[in-house]
């Protein structure tokens, strides 16, 4: 009874003159800006350079080679039971370039998919080093 008392009136002010104001006044000051293109292309460089040495290997490659590029469904025939929406580097540089990206939100989606995607195609197939390599630059990212 008291919750519809309390709706009952912000439904009036909602309707009312003040209410309006206050609608337009918040849409002004709560709009968001779009990320700048310059700093995600920044972002993915560095995402580009970083590295990753195996430990016991003492093996130093790059850490998002292998996500560069769109998964070659020829050669991974299966991929597409384990991942719904691939996800890879090149294509959010073509995103960032397109203005795409409404909030850095939407940017960091997409680059956090491209480690969600490696996680579920190589965890099932115990590929390990995919794994590691995957999370190193997850953790990079974040």
């Amino acid at each position: 009874m008291l919750m519809e008392k309390h709706l009952n009136q912000l439904a009036i002010f909602d309707k009312s003159d003040k209410g309006t104001k206050a609608r337009e006044k918040a849409s002004k000051t709560m709009t968001m800006k779009r990320p700048d293109k310059e700093f995600l292309k920044g972002i993915l460089k560095e995402l580009r350079a970083a590295t990753y040495t195996d430990k016991v290997a003492k093996i130093t490659e790059s850490a998002t080679l292998h996500f560069d590029k769109p998964v070659d469904t020829t050669i991974f025939t299966d991929y597409t039971k384990y991942v719904d929406t691939p996800m890879d580097l090149e294509t959010i540089a073509k995103k960032i370039d397109q203005g795409v990206y409404v909030t850095a939100e939407d940017f960091e989606y997409d680059v956090s998919l491209v480690f969600k995607n490696c996680e579920r195609y190589n965890l099932p197939k115990k590929n390990v080093h995919m794994l590691t390599i995957g999370k190193h630059a997850a953790k990079l990212f974040r």
